[in-house]
């Protein structure tokens, strides 16, 4: 309704500034910001019911409608990524990468802590 009127305002000045309309100008779109206030429950909720089942939009999308950052989502594909390795190594009947990498993290951690704890603290003067 509103969005219309910009489109025409932005291509007035447009031929204001440069006397001619470019072919590109009758391109443009407005976007108006959402007025509404859902809380993050409401809006985590709609876009998991937009991206379950049957997707009714990409997860991506998703992701960005709930406000993370481009780095965000990159992390996030990249665990997206690690999930479905992991599925398909258990169809495969592979054993996990994943619980092998962190056992073993954990056994080198409590190994150095435990030698850290054992060493007199030595202070530098």
């Amino acid at each position: 309704m509103y969005g219309n009127c910009w489109e025409n305002v932005m291509r007035l000045g447009l031929l204001v500034m440069k006397q001619e309309i470019e072919e590109r100008a009758f391109r443009l779109e407005t976007i108006l910001a959402d007025p509404s206030t859902p809380t993050w429950a409401a809006k985590a909720d709609a876009a998991q019911k937009l991206v379950a089942g049957k997707p009714v939009i990409p997860v991506e999308r998703a992701r960005i409608d709930l406000g993370y950052t481009p780095e965000e989502r990159e992390d996030m594909k990249r665990m997206d990524e690690d999930e479905r390795d992991e599925m398909a190594a258990a169809l495969l009947g592979q054993p996990s990468t994943k619980f092998q990498l962190t056992t073993e993290t954990s056994v080198a951690q409590n190994r150095a802590e435990k030698s850290a704890a054992s060493q007199p603290n030595v202070v530098n003067e």
